[in-house]
């Protein structure tokens, strides 16, 4: 399933902490903004990061005086403003790629627009990478050189399950497609942050790796149970499970 969510609403707001919430704030899904007819940010459109300092929204489309259909009657229509009005857009679009493209899962969808978007080179926290040309995503395909420019992986994980009581360490190896940032964090089931295991402004292509020795932020040993590893680089991120046994 693509889930295609609303950047929200806040930007302007005193009261508002100034990062994405949830769901709007969630690895792997499509968070939108607001922008005018002419291109321009909504005033009231959020910004990012999350709190964990990722890059949000993804994308962003028409969000001010949208024209749609109004509670008044069947035939009747209205002009409306807000993220969730930017969103639709989107999700049509997400519906459209995937009656042309069945295949596609949504990693690939979610790629090809941010790939296929006017702000792909330089994204930020007001637009993210900016108004997704649609037909481009369209003809675009998981594989090609603009999707993949930033591509990475978790290779592995060894051991994995991490016998924590006897092992020192787990060894965690990762290819990079070209050089750029490396940033490894590790979660547990409630989404929390264990420990940042590993930071690296700017690592060579190729493969590398680090280890985690089974500790959180403060030097203590995590308590046995399922932890998700998540390596970020650039625009893109890779997920992989690790068993803690004690």
């Amino acid at each position: 399933m693509v889930v295609v969510t609303a950047v929200g609403n806040e930007r302007g707001n005193a009261a508002w902490g100034g990062y994405i919430v949830a769901p709007g704030d969630a690895d792997s899904i499509i968070t939108v903004g607001a922008v005018d007819t002419k291109g321009g940010l909504a005033y009231f459109s959020s910004h990012g990061p999350t709190f964990d300092d990722r890059i949000k929204p993804e994308l962003v489309a028409q969000g001010v005086s949208v024209r749609c259909a109004s509670p008044v009657g069947p035939d009747r229509y209205t002009l409306l403003s807000g993220t969730s009005l930017a969103t639709s857009l989107i999700a049509g679009s997400v519906a459209l790629l995937l009656e042309a493209q069945p295949n596609w899962g949504p990693t690939e969808v979610r790629a090809a627009l941010m790939a296929a978007a006017n702000r792909t080179d330089n994204p930020d926290n007001d637009y993210g990478w900016g108004i997704p040309d649609v037909l481009a995503a369209l003809n675009s395909a998981p594989g090609d050189t603009l999707a993949e420019t930033y591509r990475l992986a978790i290779e592995s994980i060894f051991p994995n399950p991490f016998p924590g009581s006897v092992q020192l360490h787990t060894v965690i190896r990762w290819t990079l497609a070209e050089p750029g940032p490396v940033n490894i964090q590790v979660y547990n089931l409630l989404g929390q942050r264990v420990s940042t295991v590993h930071r690296q402004l700017v690592a060579p292509a190729g493969q590398g790796n680090t280890v985690w020795e089974g500790l959180d932020g403060r030097g203590r040993q995590v308590p046995s149970g399922i932890y998700f590893v998540r390596l970020e680089s650039g625009r893109e991120t890779a997920i992989r499970r690790v068993i803690v046994q004690r």
